[in-house]
C-alpha cells in the first residue's frame, strides 16, 4: 500500500523515489543535503512506535542506506537523524547531512533555517548524486523518473 503524502512535505520536497517501505524526499531547503523519509505502509501513522517491529526493522534499514549515501557522497561532517512531527503529524524521518561550514552550524536546523531554497541548477546535481548512488548499491530503491 502506498500513502499519501502531507502537502507540507510534498510542496517541501522533491520526491527522488522510493524503497519497499518509504518515500524518499530530498528538502528543497538549502542545507544539508536533507533527505527525509517517509513510511509508506499504512494511513495514519504518526509515531514510531505505531510501526511493527518489522516494519521498524525494514525501516531502519532504509535509514541506513540514506545515511551512507550522504556521508559517502557529500562533504558531511555530522549526519542528523530525527523523528519531531511537531508541524507535520504523519511519521517522517529526517536525515540531514550537515557541514561545518554551513550558515547556522552548530545550531540545529529546526528553528534556525531561513527557508531559503536550492534553485534548480543547485538542487539537480544533488538529487541526480542521491538517485545515482542509491541506484547503483541498493536494489530495493526505485526511482520515479
Amino acid at each position: 500500500m502506498s500513502v499519501k503524502l502531507d502537502s507540507v512535505l510534498k510542496s517541501d520536497s522533491h520526491l527522488l523515489g522510493y524503497f519497499p517501505n518509504s518515500y524518499i524526499l530530498l528538502m528543497k531547503e538549502k542545507i544539508g543535503p536533507w533527505v527525509v523519509l517517509v513510511p509508506r505502509q499504512q494511513e495514519n501513522l504518526t509515531e514510531w512506535y505505531e510501526l511493527t517491529e518489522s516494519q521498524q526493522n525494514s525501516l531502519n534499514k532504509e535509514i541506513n542506506c540514506i545515511s551512507h549515501c550522504l556521508k559517502n557522497e557529500f562533504s558531511t561532517d555530522k549526519l542528523n537523524i530525527s523523528i519531531i512531527g511537531n508541524i507535520v503529524s504523519q511519521l517522517h524521518i529526517h536525515i540531514v547531512s550537515r557541514q561545518k561550514n554551513d550558515y547556522i552550524w552548530p545550531k540545529p536546523i529546526w528553528g534556525n533555517t531561513k527557508n531559503v531554497q536550492f534553485s534548480t541548477s543547485e538542487i539537480m546535481p544533488i538529487k541526480n548524486k542521491i538517485v545515482n548512488y542509491l541506484t547503483k548499491n541498493f536494489v530495493s530503491f526505485k526511482t520515479t523518473k
